[in-house]
């Protein structure tokens, strides 16, 4: 993987070796036994983290069901909307 610097869309002017090395089909594919290959590990915390994110990812914007029925509810004139208070929630939970 080759992560190149943003600004310049090159490499880093910081390792002027890095362009060398990105060009040369040689060193594609082979570790160098020189140097131990990284690894990353995670804390049990962002594990966890990760996992409810990917979860939370996986939950539909919209629920049709609750929709419906809200809708049923509305059209039945058993739900009657008070939009100061439905301001008032959207301003406490910072949506607004």
């Amino acid at each position: 993987m080759d992560i190149q610097d943003i600004q310049s869309g090159g490499p880093s002017a910081l390792d002027p070796t890095r362009a060398a090395r990105a060009a040369s089909p040689a060193s594609k594919g082979r570790a160098h036994p020189e140097k131990p290959g990284d690894s990353v590990s995670m804390s049990d915390q962002a594990q966890a983290f990760q996992e409810a994110r990917r979860l939370a990812l996986a939950v539909p914007d919209v629920r049709v069901d609750r929709v419906e029925a809200l809708r049923q509810k509305y059209a039945a004139g058993e739900l009657r909307p008070d939009p100061p208070a439905i301001a008032r929630a959207l301003v406490a939970q910072g949506v607004v």
